[in-house]
């Protein structure tokens, strides 16, 4: 097999040939025929003095007074609005041509009455907006399943996602008042979690065998089933906020990349991430919302909203610094459009990951290690 790299290749890129070598059992070639696309990460990382202003005094306001400064600036304005307009263009894609009917009433000739589509829903701010947007691109009339599922041993499932959970939805409700959601506490007890691991899921995961993959996979796997006791989602489509993180910088290892290498660390290390992505996540998710017969639809992804935001300089869409609080400065056009569309509180929310969110990772395990429970299984 022969391949033309299109672009920049990345550190990783001779790993993921080894990789993928190994899985396909046959030798891999690099040949340089196509001209190389000039790479995002090549951006001119010199931010002007206006610019840097502006994001020094953020941290002698509250976060309030930040807020309502950055958007009343005509150039946050403007990137607030297209990314919006972008936002709202990819979720109407992804959902415009859902039947109308759930898998519940396909033989119902009286009308469904029930969610069609649904939202993996922590409370964060990726996924609050695309949950707020959604409103916006369907008719009235259908429910929207809120889908948040929680790991606990304790068994009383308050975890941190199941609170700030509940907090969006309030907010949901108060910003689309017309709306029926539908908020399912989808509660797995480590018996079951178990149990389906090592029947389905290990399966669905490989050929990753990481610990993150296997957090990740199960979370998302027992989300996407959406059971609720003896309630089962309907929805046949189910958004996720994939990619926002990587796209907007909200990760703990963006801050300290920041704090390294200044606005050149941060869009290395955003870069790679995002060369990273599909390499990481996006095939082990589509294998596990699959399996309930539900569609996977992620919006951040969505080609013309990538490369729009990509496009932006560091600064123009995060400012991961010492100087603003956590759960302020990451992602801050992201938490801009949502205090934008009213979701105050969900703008200020701190970034937490879904398997710490849902209590399914334990902190003890590094997560770049191999899993014996998904080993044992395969």
């Amino acid at each position: 097999m022969i391949v033309n790299p299109w672009q920049d290749c990345n550190k990783n890129f001779d790993i993921k040939l080894e990789e993928l070598s190994r899985f396909l059992k046959c030798d891999i070639s690099v040949q340089q025929i196509l001209p190389l696309v000039k790479s995002i990460n090549s951006i001119d990382c010199k931010i002007d003095e206006y610019d840097m202003t502006i994001l020094q005094t953020l941290g002698d306001v509250d976060t309030d007074q930040a807020f309502c400064k950055l958007i009343s600036i005509q150039k946050w304005q403007n990137n607030m609005n297209k990314l919006e307009e972008l936002l709202k263009k990819s979720i109407k894609v992804r959902v415009s041509n859902i039947p109308n009917s759930c898998s519940r009433c396909l033989y119902n000739n009286s009308g469904c009455i029930h969610a069609r589509i649904g939202v993996l829903y922590s409370g964060g701010v990726d996924c609050s907006i695309l949950a707020a947007l959604l409103d916006r691109c369907t008719d009235r009339e259908s429910p929207i399943d809120l889908i948040n599922v929680a790991f606990d041993k304790s068994s009383d499932y308050n975890v941190p996602d199941r609170i700030t959970g509940l907090e969006g939805l309030n907010e949901l409700r108060l910003v689309c008042p017309d709306r029926e959601w539908n908020f399912l506490s989808i509660n797995v007890p480590q018996e079951e979690l178990n149990s389906k691991r090592s029947a389905s899921i290990a399966d669905l995961i490989y050929p990753l065998t990481s610990i993150l993959d296997d957090s990740l996979g199960c979370a998302l796997w027992f989300a996407a089933r959406g059971k609720q006791d003896d309630v089962t989602s309907s929805c046949r489509v189910l958004l996720v906020g994939m990619g926002a993180d990587e796209l907007f910088g909200g990760y703990t290892r963006h801050r300290a990349a920041f704090a390294r290498g200044s606005w050149s660390g941060l869009n290395n290390v955003l870069n790679e991430d995002w060369q990273n992505l599909s390499h990481r996540n996006l095939g082990r998710d589509d294998r596990v919302v699959s399996d309930h017969g539900r569609q996977l639809r992620t919006p951040y992804l969505d080609e013309e909203v990538v490369n729009f935001v990509r496009g932006l300089k560091p600064w123009e869409k995060t400012f991961p610094s010492k100087t603003v609080p956590q759960g302020f400065g990451e992602k801050l056009l992201l938490r801009c459009l949502a205090y934008k569309l009213g979701l105050k509180k969900v703008a200020r929310f701190k970034k937490r990951a879904l398997q710490f969110g849902s209590r399914i990772a334990n902190k003890n395990e590094k997560a770049h290690e191999m899993s014996k429970r998904l080993v044992t299984k395969i």
